[in-house]
């Protein structure tokens, strides 16, 4: 039991600390004066990933449901730009 436990909790905290390292990264991106530049340089250190692409589209869904159309226009060109360097 103690074992099971012990994985849960390790687990938890990947999770975690896998949202923040996404937050931060998707913060780069949206924040980036040189977009191209920034996802560009993601990639060569590999940090380009499904968690920020995850989060991306939750922002989309919430900017949608608050009715905020710039935002959601802006997100899904970001979220498009990354389509393109992005490797599952």
């Amino acid at each position: 039991m103690q074992k099971v436990i012990g994985e849960g909790v390790e687990a938890y905290d990947k999770l975690q600390n896998d949202l923040v390292t996404a937050k931060e990264r998707l913060t780069n991106i949206l924040q980036s004066k040189d977009r191209k530049k920034t996802l560009l340089d993601m990639v060569e250190r590999n940090e380009l990933n499904m968690s920020i692409l995850t989060l991306l589209d939750e922002n989309i869904a919430s900017a949608k449901t608050s009715n905020q159309e710039e935002a959601v226009a802006f997100m899904e060109d970001v979220r498009s730009s990354m389509l393109k360097y992005i490797t599952v």
